[in-house]
């Protein structure tokens, strides 16, 4: 079985956002993906926007911080 994320934008709006969420936690269910590894995984699924608002954060707080779940 496939197990194919929904790519996130950052422009698609609350509901859509809420459904990436969701996605993303059934996707981690699935794969077993470990908690440490989460926040990896997803923000390979951002794109545009999204993409470049992590970029920017992960540059602010440092790899090691933007990388840890709270």
């Amino acid at each position: 079985m496939k197990c194919q994320p929904l790519y996130f934008k950052g422009t698609e709006g609350v509901v859509e956002l809420t459904q990436w969420f969701e996605r993303m936690e059934m996707v981690f269910c699935i794969s077993n993906c470990l908690a440490e590894n989460q926040v990896k995984f997803a923000t390979c699924t951002l794109l545009a926007g999204a993409l470049t608002w992590w970029n920017s954060h992960v540059r602010i707080v440092g790899n090691d911080a933007a990388y840890v779940m709270t």
